[in-house]
């Protein structure tokens, strides 16, 4: 069962990963993981899924994270 887009997620969009930093009834709003910068807006909310756990699985095996 696929967790439900709300604001915050961690979203798989087109081919990265975004945060929603709005969510409306049928679109959210898209922004970085680590910053606030809005990259989309009003993006069909059927157009993204919930990824967090890739997205964590791809981060704990990035260069940054091993640098921190």
């Amino acid at each position: 069962m696929n967790k439900p887009i709300v604001k915050g997620s961690i979203v798989r969009y087109k081919d990265g990963w975004c945060r929603v930093s709005a969510c409306f009834k049928n679109s959210v709003n898209l922004c970085g993981i680590f910053n606030k910068v809005i990259y989309h807006k009003k993006i069909d909310i059927k157009d993204v899924t919930e990824d967090y756990d890739a997205w964590y699985a791809a981060w704990t095996k990035s260069e940054t994270y091993y640098s921190h």
